[in-house]
């Protein structure tokens, strides 16, 4: 009888261990991708920045943004007066074929 007890003690023993080992296998592989996942997801919303960064974007870019806005509407300005003067030298070239048409319908 001593001998079936301590029979079942181990075989409760091994039972006990096999339990921890695979809840540890499967905690493990359950929390494996967790910490990446993490780290890219906090990283992503930038909970870490770099400082080069912080300044690029606080301190560099919005003057390039100003001086892009400036060139874009200088550019603008530009294209608009082209416009007028390519409208005002077809206004002037009409004429100028209007004037050729009748002094040539006049000399026939």
């Amino acid at each position: 009888m001593a001998m079936l007890e301590q029979y079942r003690k181990e075989k409760d023993k091994k039972i006990k261990i096999h339990r921890r080992v695979f809840s540890r296998v499967i905690a493990k592989q359950f929390l494996r991708d967790l910490k990446p996942n993490t780290m890219k997801f906090i990283e992503g919303n930038g909970f870490f920045r770099n400082a080069l960064d912080y300044r690029l974007s606080s301190e560099l870019l919005p003057g390039m943004y100003y001086d892009t806005s400036l060139i874009a509407s200088e550019d603008f300005k530009m294209l608009k007066e082209a416009e007028c003067k390519i409208k005002s030298n077809l206004e002037l070239f009409e004429v100028a074929r209007q004037t050729v048409l009748k002094e040539h319908a006049f000399a026939k």
